[in-house]
């Protein structure tokens, strides 16, 4: 060694990886190595490289020589990381759909020998979260989350998280954590329905009629839960619930359950749980409904009213349903008598029609005005039950009038009224009764009277209208026939009185006597004037006492001094007892158009039965005031009666003298005596009736 040389210092050799500086002069050296290579950075604790690298020395002679220096890179513990852009940090589960997520952790190293373990901070792989738990696999990096029912129900539709901290630890000290978050996406949990909610009833009709039961609802988030009715519809009655309590109530309709059967059936009806998010819960609640086996109901007509001879016969008809049978299943019965007091009623059991027919004479001892009743029951079955309906007839009496035995007048009043000549059984027949309607008697056009004559004798009784016609002079019975209409009913005769405008005021009915009968032809064929004439003809028909018209008449002297006229036709002038004045002060009748041709003077009733000539002559004054020496003369002819009691009755023929008086001629009228014009009336003219 030559110390005093001086020395060239190199290196002439060496690993790229690092860089070595020798001083050429000093030999000073300065090492360096390439720290970001990757081989370095995977370098872990315990782990080295080392690097060679040759020096050169030259003296200044030349000489030279070489030395291996080397350099040893000891490995440190990089600390792990998460390798963010390749890891699922990050998860998404909801409690009605996807409930697990998953994903992984992602370690970066440099120290790639390391061997990294995943866990939490208690050393653990699973973690308890807030709404689910998150587990950890150590030594992969995966993770899992599971939502947790129980607490997820508590979401209400919103969105919470869940955080996990995730530690990773390589196994040489070094750790690093990582926060895994996870969306919890909840849901408004429909309420649920407990099992002790009482969802079923029964109702009876008219035994138990009330339904109720409470449906007991729960929400999952612990809101408050409502009750709602949201469908079902009931026949037979109302359902309803409580919206706070739940309590449910079923109310069975007094008339809507009639149409119940005993069969029973059941109705539904859906109600809901609703929470304060609106989700809800249907529940079906069931009511099962039984009837009963209803009574038939009846209508129809029950009553009617009668009255003898103005309405005979009533009639009606009952009907009957019944809610749980059809009609057809019905049946009818009559379960009384068919007879009444006043009439009977005859039953249609398939119909239900009825009929009365009032009992003729029945009702004489029913008072004018008051009403008697006839009752009869009818029963309708539908094979179960039965109903009785009791049918009452209102039975109105008549105003009566009634003669004796013997010829009576009797006098229409303003009340309808029934008008007998005579007793009601029939004993009377024969007698020549008169039934007389005043004009203050008749009805009115607003109301007409109504009368009813029951035991007219044809040809033997007589209607007496005088009062009502009030006839002041011969009359025509074309005219008369506008007032007085005779017709027929129900093979009746009727006779209509009307006013002179040709309104109804009064009916007068001829019970039991047809037309026919009455007229003794076919009346058919009459005219009305025809009608009026041939019944005042008849004498069943007086217009006028004291007035007759163009055909045959029947006239009567009154208890005054009357002019009678007879007009065309054959006519007899009566003279009754009962007119008679006195010898005093003799009832004076005039006959103004007396007719020797066809006239006739009845003193029949003035006279004893089948007079004597003695009689005759001690009775009768026969004085003819005619002066033929007088062409002017006013000619007349009086008959002076002297009657049974001693009354008197002067009849005067008006117009009448010597010329009609004298059919023999005799030169002398003076020669002819009372004697001999009484036989000249009697027996040559035959104008005057002395015997009845």
């Amino acid at each position: 060694p030559d110390l005093t040389d001086t020395h060239n210092w190199q290196v002439v050799s060496g690993d790229s990886r690092g860089t070595l500086v020798v001083n050429s002069t000093t030999g000073a050296w300065d090492f360096d190595f390439n720290n970001t290579l990757d081989e370095f950075q995977e370098l872990a604790v315990g782990e080295s490289i080392t690097l060679q690298y040759m020096v050169k020395v030259t003296d200044e002679h030349g000489l030279s020589n070489t030395q291996l220096v080397e350099f040893e890179v000891n490995g440190t513990n990089d600390l792990p990381s998460v390798e963010l852009a390749n890891s699922e940090v990050s998860g998404r589960v909801e409690e009605e759909g996807v409930s697990v997520d998953s994903g992984s952790l992602v370690i970066l190293d440099k120290d790639t020998s390391d061997v990294h373990a995943f866990k939490f901070d208690d050393d653990s792989q699973d973690k308890e979260g807030s709404y689910g738990d998150l587990h950890i696999d150590r030594v992969t990096g995966d993770w899992t989350y599971t939502i947790d029912p129980a607490k997820a129900n508590l979401l209400v539709d919103e969105t919470v998280q869940d955080t996990f901290t995730i530690h990773v630890d390589d196994g040489n000290g070094g750790m690093t954590s990582q926060v895994v978050t996870v969306d919890v996406v909840g849901t408004n949990d429909k309420p649920t329905i407990a099992d002790t909610s009482v969802t079923l009833g029964s109702v009876t009709e008219e035994v138990q009629t009330l339904a109720t039961g409470t449906i007991l609802g729960q929400d999952p988030e612990n809101q408050q839960v409502s009750y709602a009715f949201t469908s079902g519809q009931s026949s037979y009655g109302f359902f309803a619930i409580n919206s706070s309590t739940g309590v449910w109530t079923y109310t069975l309709d007094a008339v809507l359950s009639q149409a119940l059967s005993t069969t029973p059936i059941t109705e539904t009806f859906t109600v809901h749980v609703i929470d304060e998010g609106g989700a809800s819960t249907p529940q079906i609640v069931s009511v099962t409904l039984v009837g009963d086996n209803d009574k038939p109901v009846i209508a129809g007509s029950s009553t009617g009213d009668v009255q003898e001879d103005y309405i005979d016969q009533i009639s009606g008809q009952v009907t009957a349903t019944d809610i749980d049978s059809p009609s057809t299943d019905l049946s009818w019965s009559l379960t009384s008598s068919t007879t009444g007091t006043y009439g009977s009623l005859s039953f249609n059991t398939a119909t239900g029609d009825w009929i009365y027919d009032i009992t003729a004479g029945s009702t004489s001892n029913i008072a004018a005005g008051d009403t008697a009743q006839d009752t009869f029951t009818v029963e309708i079955s539908d094979g179960v039950n039965s109903v009785e309906q009791v049918i009452t007839i209102n039975v109105l009496g008549n105003h009566i009038q009634q003669g004796v035995v013997g010829d009576d007048i009797l006098t229409g009043s303003t009340n309808n009224e029934l008008l007998w000549g005579g007793p009601q059984d029939g004993s009377d027949a024969g007698q020549a009764d008169t039934f007389m309607w005043l004009s203050s008697s008749m009805g009115s056009v607003a109301l007409p009277g109504n009368d009813i004559v029951k035991d007219f004798d044809i040809n033997i009784d007589t209607i007496d209208l005088h009062d009502v016609v009030n006839i002041d002079d011969v009359w025509s019975s074309a005219e008369l026939a506008e007032r007085i209409e005779i017709t027929e009913v129900d093979n009746e005769a009727l006779i209509t009185i009307n006013n002179e405008l040709g309104e109804p005021l009064q009916t007068i009915t001829l019970q039991g006597v047809d037309l026919d009968s009455l007229y003794g032809e076919d009346a058919s064929l009459l005219s009305g004037a025809e009608r009026v004439s041939k019944l005042v003809e008849s004498n069943q028909l007086n217009l006028s006492d004291t007035k007759g018209h163009e055909g045959d008449d029947e006239l009567h002297g009154t208890i005054a001094n009357d002019i009678l006229s007879g007009g065309a036709g054959h006519d007899s002038f009566v003279f009754d007892e009962q007119h008679s004045g006195t010898i005093a002060m003799p009832s004076v009748d005039t006959v103004s158009d007396f007719s020797i041709d066809h006239d006739v003077v009845d003193i029949s009733d003035l006279l004893p039965p089948s007079p004597s000539v003695d009689d005759l002559l001690s009775r009768i004054e026969i004085t003819v005031n005619d002066d033929i020496s007088l062409l002017d003369d006013e000619v007349s002819t009086v008959i002076s009666v002297l009657d049974n009691q001693g009354g008197q009755t002067d009849i005067v023929l008006d117009g009448v003298g010597w010329e009609q008086l004298n059919p023999n001629n005799v030169p002398d009228i003076a020669d002819i005596s009372s004697a001999d014009l009484l036989s000249i009336m009697q027996d040559d003219l035959h104008i005057l009736k002395v015997d009845g």
